[in-house]
């Protein structure tokens, strides 16, 4: 048994696999930090279009109960029917602010608000329809909303 030789491997061998081992892990931490870049990009960009949604569901779900819509040059106010503020917008040129028992933002680049009663494009006033147009992802977007009023609520608004 002297003369026998033990089955093992050379220096070389070993430094080889150590060599092709740490390629793959290299490759492998590569390939996951790009992923993990794009995750944070899809992320940010849906983080920013669920807010969007949000701001449109609350916008219209808040025109639907007011009576009135009051726009001013950088407040929209909400009323009741006894003319009395319900809640109001507070219209920045990136932001939102809608006052209610709380108080919640919205974030929208290069905000514009254009409001308008039975085709007239005003200033300010009573308000049918409002045009929401800002910069979403570099490109400009833009949202109604309509109010209908009945001829009942008209009068009703007169008095």
């Amino acid at each position: 048994m002297m003369g026998s030789k033990l089955k093992a491997f050379t220096l070389f061998e070993l430094v080889l696999g150590m060599l092709l081992a740490t390629i793959v892990i290299g490759m492998a931490y590569y390939a996951s930090s790009i992923f993990m870049r794009l995750y944070q990009g899809y992320s940010k960009t849906n983080q920013v279009q669920a807010e969007l949604v949000l701001f449109k569901k609350v916008m219209a779900k808040d025109v639907e109960r007011a009576a009135a819509l009051d726009l001013s040059a950088d407040e929209l106010l909400l009323k009741d029917p006894k003319g009395e503020l319900l809640l109001s917008y507070e219209i920045g040129k990136d932001w939102v602010l809608r006052k209610a028992l709380s108080a919640d933002t919205f974030k929208l680049k290069e905000l514009r608000v254009q409001g308008s009663f039975e085709g007239q494009v005003q200033e300010s006033g009573l308000t049918d329809l409002l045009v929401f147009s800002f910069s979403h992802a570099g490109e400009p977007a833009l949202f109604q909303v309509k109010k209908h009023y009945s001829a009942v609520d008209l009068f009703q608004l007169n008095r």
